[in-house]
């Protein structure tokens, strides 16, 4: 495997429609095509981008996934990176699943992450099963931890440790317009205890019924300062580059992971 101490990375902010596969994997083409992504280690995705957010079967979306999945392993063929975003799975039970997909093709790596914390105040728990371990991807010499939307919400599962030590986490997002304070509060916050990058990717735009989406993606240090933001509810493509030493550097000159209390998750 490749490794890299400097990657480019890509968030994609984009308008869904819902339970539209079709219009929105073809609009996801036309952002990539007109924004001439090339030269990019890595592209964020938005949560449930085939579909946007649902908490039940709808009809003419059961093939969410497959067709979603063959879009990404695509992209990541043409461009030669890893893509990351959620997917709408039926299970084999006949439940639902949101699928976090990192697909990075030419390093053979394809790794699923169900989401664990299903968002109860939107009634996912009736249609959704909940995933049951956390996801850490070895890629190209970072260890990234994968995270869906309210997954944020929950610090200690996604805590730095010992047996989950990670130098990204990756949050795929359809974050409404009334908690957006808190979406950009909890990033910063995640990054801070962890002392990790943390990306996190959102949608924008109408959504069912009263739902608005503002976007409000963010790229931010293990300092906790933004090293970018969409400070606007529109389409766009943020880029920016990190680099692991100094992720490292500043691990060794501020060491406070060290002194976290050990705990377990059971």
């Amino acid at each position: 495997m490749r490794t890299k101490d400097r990657i480019n990375v890509a968030l994609i902010q984009m308008q869904q429609v819902q339970c539209d596969i079709d219009q929105n994997i073809s609009h996801l083409q036309s952002i990539i095509e007109r924004e001439s992504i090339d030269r990019v280690d890595l592209i964020l995705l938005p949560e449930m981008w085939t579909t946007g957010f649902v908490t039940k079967m709808e009809d003419g979306i059961s093939d969410a996934y497959t067709r979603g999945l063959k879009t990404m392993r695509e992209l990541s063929l043409r461009y030669g990176c890893a893509v990351y975003g959620s997917l709408l799975k039926v299970l084999p039970n006949g439940r639902l699943a949101n699928a976090g997909v990192f697909v990075d093709v030419s390093e053979g790596i394809e790794e699923e992450y169900h989401k664990v914390h299903l968002f109860g105040p939107g009634g996912e728990a009736k249609f959704f099963e909940p995933g049951e371990r956390r996801c850490l991807v070895d890629w190209r010499g970072w260890k990234i931890f994968l995270s869906i939307c309210y997954d944020l919400r929950f610090p200690v599962w996604m805590r730095y440790s010992q047996e989950m030590p990670y130098d990204m986490l990756l949050c795929t997002a359809n974050w409404p317009y009334p908690r957006q304070e808190a979406w950009k509060m909890l990033l910063r916050a995640r990054a801070i205890d962890n002392q990790a990058y943390v990306l996190g990717c959102n949608r924008v735009g109408q959504g069912p019924k009263t739902l608005v989406y503002p976007g409000d993606s963010v790229i931010a240090g293990p300092k906790g300062d933004l090293l970018h933001e969409i400070v606007n509810d529109e389409e766009r493509v943020m880029r920016v580059t990190l680099d692991k030493s100094e992720l490292s550097s500043f691990r060794e000159a501020f060491p406070v992971l060290q002194d976290a209390d050990p705990f377990e998750l059971l």
